[in-house]
C-alpha cells in the first residue's frame, strides 16, 4: 500500500503551491509530459573552446605558484629569517588578491541579482495587471 501511494505523489509543484506556475495553460488528459529540466536563461555547456581556455589558466597558474614555492625553497634553504619574511609577503599577497576579488566578484553579483530581480518584478507586475484586466473584463 505505501509503494501506491508513493507512486501516486506529484513530484512537481501544483499551481496552489507555486503560483509561478499559474501562466493560463492546463494540461489535458494524457498530455505529453517531458521529464528533462529547463536550462536558465544565459546558461551554456561547456564547449571544447572552454577547456582549453581552462588548461590555459591553469598553466598560467602554475607559472606563478611554481616560481614562488622553488623561491620559498631556496629562501629556507639560505636563510631562516628571510625565508619568514618572504612566506609573509606571500601570505599578506595572497590575502589582499583573495579579499579584492572577493569585493569585486561579490559587488559584481549584487548588481546582476538586483537587475534580474528588477526585471522579474516587472514581469510578474504585467502578469498581475494582465490578469486584473481579465477578471474586470468578466
Amino acid at each position: 500500500m505505501a509503494a501506491q501511494q508513493d507512486y501516486l505523489k506529484i513530484d512537481h509543484p501544483t499551481i496552489h503551491e507555486d503560483p509561478m506556475l499559474d501562466d493560463g495553460y492546463t494540461r489535458k488528459f494524457g498530455a505529453y509530459k517531458p521529464k528533462f529540466q529547463g536550462t536558465s536563461p544565459g546558461y551554456y555547456p561547456f564547449e571544447a573552446i572552454d577547456y582549453f581556455y581552462l588548461f590555459l589558466l591553469t598553466i598560467f597558474t602554475w607559472g606563478i605558484c611554481i616560481p614562488i614555492w622553488y623561491g620559498c625553497f631556496e629562501a629556507a634553504r639560505s636563510n631562516s629569517l628571510q625565508y619568514s619574511i618572504v612566506c609573509a609577503v606571500i601570505f599578506v599577497g595572497f590575502f589582499v588578491i583573495q579579499s579584492l576579488g572577493v569585493y569585486f566578484g561579490g559587488r559584481l553579483r549584487r548588481v546582476v541579482e538586483n537587475e534580474m530581480i528588477e526585471t522579474k518584478l516587472k514581469e510578474l507586475e504585467k502578469k498581475e495587471q494582465e490578469k486584473q484586466k481579465l477578471l474586470a473584463a468578466i
